[in-house]
C-alpha cells in the first residue's frame, strides 16, 4: 500500500494551525478571567495530539516506504551490472585476513571481480567509504 505522505502531511499542518488556534482562543478567554471552560481546551489539546500523532506514524511510514524504494532500485540495477559481468564483491582480502591483531585488518575496503566475453580483471577500492568517482 503505498502512503500518500502529502496528505497525512497538510493534516499534521492543520492540526498544528488548529492548535494554535485555540491556543489564541483559550488565551482571550483566561484573560476574561473565565476558567469553566479549560476542561474543554484541555481535551482539544488532547485530541490534536492524537491526530498529529496518528499523522505523524504515516508520515513516518511513507518515508521508510520511500527509502526501501530507493534501495530497491539501487540494487536492481546494481544486480543488472553483477549481472551482465558476472561480477562478485569481497569485503576485505582473503590475504590480510583479521592483519596484525583481531579485528584491525591491514586494509579497508572491496576487491571487485568482473568477467565478460571471457575476459576477467581485478579491481581493489582500498577505502572506507567508496562514491562514484572512485570507480573509475
Amino acid at each position: 500500500m503505498t502512503i500518500n505522505k502529502s496528505a497525512y502531511e497538510a493534516i499534521l499542518a492543520k492540526a498544528i494551525e488548529s492548535e494554535d488556534t485555540l491556543n489564541l482562543l483559550e488565551t482571550s478567554i483566561e484573560a476574561t478571567g473565565e476558567l469553566a471552560y479549560q476542561p474543554v481546551f484541555d481535551g482539544f489539546s488532547v485530541e490534536l495530539d492524537s491526530i498529529k500523532v496518528w499523522a505523524q506514524s504515516y508520515i513516518d511510514q511513507a518515508i521508510q516506504e520511500e527509502q526501501n524504494a530507493v534501495m530497491n532500485n539501487f540494487l536492481a540495477e546494481l544486480k543488472a551490472v553483477f549481472d551482465k559481468y558476472s561480477a562478485q564483491m569481497e569485503v576485505g582480502s582473503n590475504a590480510t585476513g583479521y592483519g596484525e591483531s583481531y579485528g584491525g585488518g591491514i586494509s579497508v575496503g572491496v576487491k571487485l571481480t568482473a568477467t565478460f566475453e571471457g575476459t576477467t580483471a581485478i579491481r581493489e577500492i582500498n577505502k572506507a567509504v567508496i562514491v562514484g568517482s572512485d570507480l573509475i
